[in-house]
């Protein structure tokens, strides 16, 4: 298949947080491909808002996007300003971390 799209999307599956501009109505998803201007969303818990933000919360990816089609529970998203990424949120401590026997 010849692939004309402007921008190269790279597969990946990540959990994404998606909310609405407001702040009020959000939703959880998974990001199927992601590129520099747009991702590919498939939502897991409630619609996608037209407007949003989404978060990537593994890498620290943020940015706010407009869903530019729908296909059920998945959707095309265009981002409307520069992605930023912001410090990704360290692991989780465990009780164990603490213990020098485990």
């Amino acid at each position: 298949m010849n692939e004309k799209r402007a921008v190269l999307r790279r597969r990946t599956y990540h959990d994404a947080r998606l909310s609405s501009q407001d702040g009020i109505a959000w939703a959880h998803g998974v990001v199927r491909n992601l590129s520099d201007g747009g991702a590919l969303v498939d939502s897991v818990s409630g619609p996608i808002p037209d407007a949003l933000d989404i978060q990537l919360p593994q890498t620290g990816f943020r940015s706010r996007a407009r869903v530019v089609w729908r296909q059920g529970p998945r959707a095309g998203l265009r981002f409307e300003a520069s992605p930023v990424r912001v410090a990704a949120p360290p692991p989780r401590a465990t009780p164990y971390d603490d213990d020098p026997n485990y």
